[in-house]
């Protein structure tokens, strides 16, 4: 048997420009993604190397690749899409995370959203197949 599982989150964020809130941001992020989702705590970026794991351990031959997506928006109107998109999603899930940081975390998404013409953004994400 093989499977194949594509465009899981890594957890890695790279922007360019940087900000200096963009570690605090990731970081709000990532706790969001390992909420309860109603089956107990999400593993977010960490559901990748459990997946392998758990896989091996079942005698899968296991084999994995980065598969970053890289968007920078001059690219087209779809990655410039794509990207605000991104930080709208990536800035309300840190603001569900800490309330308390709404307004600092408001002011990053709207710098975000003025760098997104000429920014870049890496999402890191991986591939992973498993054959039986």
């Amino acid at each position: 048997a093989a499977m194949l599982f594509t465009l899981n989150v890594d957890g890695h964020h790279e922007w360019d420009p940087a900000d200096p809130l963009d570690s605090t941001v990731d970081r709000l992020f990532a706790q969001h993604q390992r909420r309860d989702k109603g089956f107990g705590p999400a593993l977010g970026a960490a559901a990748v190397p459990a997946l392998r794991r758990a896989l091996q351990g079942s005698g899968y031959r296991v084999f994995s690749a980065a598969s970053d997506w890289r968007i920078h928006s001059l690219e087209s109107a779809h990655a410039g899409a794509l990207q605000h998109a991104l930080i709208d999603g990536i800035a309300h899930a840190a603001c569900e995370q800490e309330p308390a940081a709404l307004a600092a975390l408001e002011a990053w998404r709207q710098r975000r959203h003025a760098q997104a013409a000429s920014g870049r953004l890496r999402v890191g994400h991986v591939d992973l197949l498993a054959l039986g």
